[in-house]
């Protein structure tokens, strides 16, 4: 055989054997693997009764095979069986924590609390109980949304305003609150980053004025709850000890009464050091920003054009905003797909526009004569009618209910007026209430008539982008019903059948209305 046969035959034998391998993973331990059941997942009580099934047969079995053993001795070997088979960490060293707590209790039920010969296996036991429910601690905390509740209200604007669209869980953000330095300029300008100098702290902006000047220019102001200096700080954090300070590209000057925070890359630095949960979470919230910035640099860069006098000479502007308001990646998409499509052209007064919602997960919303709004942002939802009938599937992102509630609060000045819109369509749900169920990990905005009712009489801006908005939603919803009206009758009930049902999905930004 040639040597060239040899290797080839080789790769072969390895390429057989990495695909036989592959087909035998079936991702992480779960009980559909045994149960074999195709496209679905077991319920929680099937899945209760088949963990109750297979530990009563295996204490039985262990029982005949090992009579002499107690039941928390059966007890710790099935624990350490779950504990091995289970994919995730944390449910590793949960269930280990149990099989330890359970082997101390067995040794000494059986050889006494003073056993000597059982004084080192329980020391180790408790140790090892010990450094695992750490693990536990640290987990859940990093996990838990409650600790938003220990934060005032400036602690909590700026986490959901900055720091929350960015990736940052709340207990890490309450370490950064720890070792924050806040200020407020009094009598004078403070330059908190100058050009050509080391930038040796991450900023945020809280409130006030915050212009931008290159070569002695002032280019452009940034508003509250920005980022300032995470180019800089992600270089100190990638640095070998922390001492790299990356030279400013422009002069970032606070105005009077100003209230911004710092964080010195010092602190930054020796935490990520200390804590590799933080430092994965910091990276990408830079990384994050640094995105943000160059899409809402494309996005203002004809309004960053400078203006020119007769003399030809430039006049810079603090006018422009350098920064667009920063959204979350589902709260951007819903923007993009779903309010910019329809005539909203000012992402801020949408911004604005979105914390007046209220943000539900995984819950149930009743939906009656236009009196709510709801933005799906992310995931799926099903619409049931009064009767409990499912009528229709949404997909993210969408709006449910728009023309009806915007009809209300526009021609009806915030009152519900009960009356059918006449550009009903067949995607139209006639009924007078419906029940809209989030799926798990699904995410909706909701917004209340009474509520926004209020709030457009001091925001003339947001009552225009709304008004926008009700006038797209009402053109889209009178060209459907055109189409329908004017085709012939083949095509209508070719219409018809191609809508949404409880079995398709409706998608891609239109109004669902209700």
């Amino acid at each position: 055989m040639l040597e060239g046969d040899s290797i080839y035959e080789k790769e072969e034998n390895k390429k057989k054997l990495i695909r036989a391998l592959t087909s035998l993973d079936q991702g992480d331990f779960r009980w559909e693997l045994i149960t074999r059941t195709k496209g679905r997942r077991l319920k929680l009580w099937e899945k209760a009764v088949l963990s109750g099934l297979f530990i009563g047969i295996a204490i039985a079995v262990q029982e005949i095979l090992s009579p002499r053993q107690t039941i928390a001795e059966h007890l710790a070997y099935l624990a350490t069986f779950f504990a091995f088979s289970i994919g995730e960490p944390i449910g590793y060293r949960s269930i280990a924590i149990a099989t330890s707590a359970i082997d101390v209790a067995s040794n000494d039920i059986n050889n006494g609390f003073v056993a000597v010969d059982d004084a080192i296996p329980d020391v180790y036991n408790v140790i090892f109980i010990l450094v695992n429910s750490y693990y536990v601690m640290r987990y859940t905390l990093n996990k838990i949304n409650a600790i938003r509740s220990i934060l005032d209200p400036i602690e909590e604007e700026l986490y959901s305003r900055c720091f929350e669209p960015l990736g940052v869980g709340a207990y890490q953000y309450l370490k950064l609150l720890d070792r924050a330095e806040w200020f407020q300029t009094k009598s004078n300008r403070t330059a908190l980053t100058i050009q050509g100098e080391p930038v040796d702290a991450l900023y945020v902006s809280i409130t006030g004025s915050f212009d931008v000047s290159s070569n002695g220019l002032t280019i452009a102001s940034i508003g509250p709850f920005q980022i300032i200096g995470e180019a800089a700080t992600l270089e100190n954090l990638q640095s070998k000890d922390g001492t790299f300070h990356q030279s400013a590209r422009a002069t970032v000057t606070a105005e009077k009464d100003s209230v911004y925070i710092k964080w010195s890359h010092t602190c930054l630095f020796e935490l990520q050091q200390t804590d590799e949960e933080f430092a994965k979470v910091i990276r990408l919230a830079i990384a994050r920003t640094l995105s943000h910035k160059l899409k809402s640099a494309r996005r203002t860069t004809t309004k960053l054009v400078s203006t020119t006098t007769p003399q030809n000479e430039y006049m810079p502007t603090s006018d422009v905003k350098l920064l667009q308001p920063l959204l979350a990646p589902d709260e951007e998409r819903l923007y993009l797909a779903c309010l910019a499509k329809n005539g909203w052209d000012d992402i801020q007064i949408a911004a604005d526009f979105l914390r007046l919602a209220n943000k539900q997960t995984s819950n149930s919303i009743l939906i009656g004569n236009g009196d709510q709004f709801i933005a799906l942002a992310q995931g799926n939802a099903r619409v049931y009618d009064e009767q409990g009938v499912q009528v229709l599937k949404i997909q993210a992102p969408s709006l449910v209910g728009a023309e009806r509630f915007l009809e209300n609060l526009i021609i009806f000045n915030g009152k519900s007026s009960g009356i059918r819109s006449s550009t009903a369509t067949d995607n139209t749900l006639t009924s007078c209430a419906h029940l809209v169920e989030l799926e798990p990990r699904a995410t909706a905005f909701i917004w209340n008539l009474n509520l926004l009712t209020d709030a457009i009489r001091n925001q003339p801006k947001l009552k225009t982008a709304l008004n926008r908005l009700y006038l797209s939603t009402w053109t889209t919803a009178t060209k459907k019903a055109q189409t329908l009206f004017l085709s012939s009758p083949d095509e209508i009930e070719d219409e018809v059948d191609s809508s949404p049902s409880f079995s398709e999905s409706s998608s891609g930004g239109d109004d669902i209305t209700l």
